[in-house]
């Protein structure tokens, strides 16, 4: 049965920090009069949790309001800037070339997720998206990697992430997993998560995955 490989997809695949950054503070400005920090989001960003988890550290009672305002500044914010990170689009499109089967798995919404995809050229690079409404539990639960692997019609093969929430789902889930140095995570907490190896390019993270996807079945090699 082939292996797959389940990649986050903020600070991982698309980079989208100073979206996020802004989004954040125009919500807490305008319902809550607060002036938020970079330092506080980048702290609730390292979390991994989905959005609402972010609003309810800064306000409970406000956190759907916060949510709907944020979502609305985020996406007319992200116009135009998403970007992949450097060498993600080659490394997704030679995974495919080679039969692997690719997936986004993502605590943000859907919606969201197809539009970066699509945004970025990746769509056509990833067969499944799990994204926040298809799992009741979120990383670093191992429910969002189980659902992957179900859809996939496999029961193996490696995570990706840059959180240390990614390494623990995909561990949990019975995966390996490797974590990348570039997004919002350190890289001795995602070691201590179980990270196999942390990444520092693209590069590296072939090499890395081309070792972790034949090592349980001899294939060629040199394919990265």
């Amino acid at each position: 049965m082939k292996q797959a490989v389940l990649f986050d997809l903020d600070g991982t695949l698309v980079d989208l920090r100073a979206v996020y950054i802004r989004a954040h503070q125009l919500a807490a400005r305008e319902v809550l009069a607060l002036e938020l920090e970079e330092a506080r989001i980048i702290e609730l960003m390292a979390t991994g949790s989905p959005i609402r988890t972010h609003m309810a550290h800064l306000n409970e009672a406000a956190a759907d309001v916060l949510v709907e305002s944020f979502v609305m500044h985020y996406r007319r914010e992200r116009e135009g800037l998403a970007r992949l990170f450097p060498g993600m689009n080659g490394l997704l499109r030679r995974l495919r070339s080679r039969g692997v089967p690719v997936a986004v798995v993502t605590s943000k919404l859907r919606e969201d997720t197809v539009a970066e995809l699509a945004a970025t050229g990746l769509e056509e690079s990833v067969e499944i998206v799990i994204a926040f409404e298809d799992t009741e539990e979120h990383k670093p639960a191992p429910a969002p990697h189980l659902e992957a692997l179900r859809r996939l019609g496999t029961s193996g093969g490696v995570g990706v992430g840059d959180l240390p929430g990614d390494v623990l789902s995909a561990r949990a889930a019975g995966l390996s997993a490797l974590g990348v140095a570039w997004g919002y995570g350190a890289p001795a907490a995602l070691r201590d998560a179980g990270a196999e190896r942390v990444c520092e390019t693209a590069a590296e993270l072939g090499k890395a995955l081309e070792r972790a996807l034949d090592q349980p079945r001899p294939g060629p090699r040199g394919v990265f």
